[in-house]
């Protein structure tokens, strides 16, 4: 059997050192670091990526197998997120056609490198000519899918960031195309990694289709090094989980890493094709400075460490964190933004009121009014203690309208409720209130969760104030 050809690393070469360019611009100095060529640097948004080609076998569950002459398999973005595959034969054509033509027929791909299982057949179609027929098969892959040999330690791994806004407060770089110079490395210096995450080729332009085709794109590709020791399989698959929730906080959208490859100087040791989840691409906001990247690596080495030390409070973070990203995705359905909002607020501070600072002890706690709940949260947070919110005009102007002495906190969580236990009265008072006033209360919620989370995770660094 001939080999086929596995893997996407068109341009592959050893990722080159740190090259230091001194330029003498108004009198400064200025040390940029030079763009290697990466593997998923230049794919079109929604564009297909091939990850197998060539010949192989199916297996179906009773160990029978049949040859294949060829077989395809390619990650697809849309409208099947993950990995698809058709394979066609003229070879016992009849006799695979009565097993596939079985309900819910999964098989397994064998390659001459590789054997993939649950391999879903969803279509199976005859080629008909003169003497000859050819079967036709499509179908999905479920399920995690590594290839290569996952037991071999890397020297640095490779992966893909879809939908990663542009920074341009990152670190300004130079590429090798006609020496041009372009911003944008986000470039994290952690305790025990060297982590870059580089725009793009022609990222403009990718965000000019996005915007018109919506669906996925590759706006980022990231590398990770170790500062001490190689990297394994688990260690490379938990790294990249966390700096999935890391650029999810970042972004205000589910982000998780795609195509991670581990790499030993030239060599692809193996690669992660698992479809996992992230958000399709639409603008948000988030309370990332995109001007200012200071302060991300202690931020990431927060999230790293909480995740090592304390996988119970790893576990409360990346839940708000979580239905953080819902909530500032979903503004037309606004009352699933305000009630993840809320359920968020409310988890912040049970775990951090209630378990983590032990103010409230648990017995007392199930009489406080859940506007109390809020302002006690706030209370241990510096830059919400005492806060009026004056930015929400909207909010303050309906109150002042009704001559209510309540504070934007309690509209907030009177919204909440009219949506969540909404009676005939809440109901009618609830479609007095301008969408104006609804959307600023997301707003705040977000800002709210934004900021909390900021001060649960120790940072210090620049933020973007959402309500100004």
């Amino acid at each position: 059997m001939q080999n086929g050809k596995w893997g996407y690393a068109p341009h592959l070469r050893v990722a080159k050192p740190l090259v230091v360019i001194s330029l003498e611009l108004k009198r400064l100095t200025i040390n940029m670091k030079l763009k290697p060529i990466l593997i998923f640097d230049n794919i079109s948004p929604n564009s297909n990526i091939l990850v197998y080609t060539g010949k192989g076998s199916i297996i179906f569950k009773d160990e029978e197998e049949y040859k294949i002459d060829k077989i395809s398999i390619e990650f697809s973005w849309q409208p099947k997120f993950g990995l698809i595959f058709e394979f066609s034969t003229n070879e016992n054509v009849d006799n695979i056609q009565s097993r596939l033509i079985a309900s819910d027929v999964i098989v397994q791909l064998k390659t001459p490198n590789h054997t993939i299982s649950n391999a879903i057949i969803m279509r199976v179609g005859m080629e008909v000519k003169p003497n000859k027929k050819r079967i036709i098969a499509r179908g999905a892959i479920s399920g995690r899918v590594i290839t290569g040999d996952h037991s071999v330690t890397g020297s640095r791994i490779e992966m893909a960031i879809p939908n990663l806004r542009f920074l341009p407060g990152g670190d300004k770089y130079k590429t090798n195309k006609n020496n041009k110079f372009e911003s944008g490395l986000i470039n994290i210096e952690a305790k025990r990694f060297t982590i870059e995450l580089w725009p793009t080729t022609n990222i403009k332009e990718k965000f000019s289709l996005l915007d018109i085709l919506g669906g996925y794109g590759i706006t980022y590709t990231c590398t990770i090094k170790p500062k001490s020791n190689q990297i394994t399989k688990d260690d490379a698959i938990n790294i990249v989980s966390i700096l999935g929730d890391f650029l999810s906080f970042i972004a205000g959208h589910k982000i998780h890493p795609l195509f991670t490859t581990s790499l030993h100087e030239k060599d692809i040791l193996w690669q992660d094709w698992t479809n996992y989840i992230n958000s399709k691409y639409i603008e948000t906001r988030s309370w990332c400075d995109e001007f200012n990247m200071s302060g991300l690596s202690t931020l990431f080495d927060k999230f790293y460490d909480i995740s090592k030390n304390n996988r119970e409070d790893y576990k409360v973070i990346k839940t708000a964190i979580r239905w953080y990203c819902e909530s500032n995705i979903d503004f037309i359905q606004y009352e699933r933004s305000i009630m993840m909002i809320q359920a968020t607020l409310e988890l912040l501070y049970n775990y951090y009121v209630k378990e983590k600072m032990k103010i409230i002890p648990i017995k007392d706690s199930s009489n406080i009014t859940a506007s109390s709940k809020l302002r006690i949260l706030f209370s241990q947070v510096p830059r919400l203690r005492n806060r009026f919110f004056e930015e929400c005009e909207e909010m303050h102007n309906f109150l002042k309208s009704k001559s209510s002495e309540d504070d934007v906190i309690d509209l907030f969580v009177y919204i909440r409720n009219a949506i969540v236990h909404g009676d005939s009265v809440k109901r009618a008072n609830f479609g007095m209130i301008d969408m104006k006033v609804v959307n600023e209360s997301i707003d705040l919620g977000l800002y709210l969760i934004e900021i909390t989370l900021l001060h649960i995770l120790d940072y210090s660094g620049h933020y973007s104030d959402r309500l100004i």
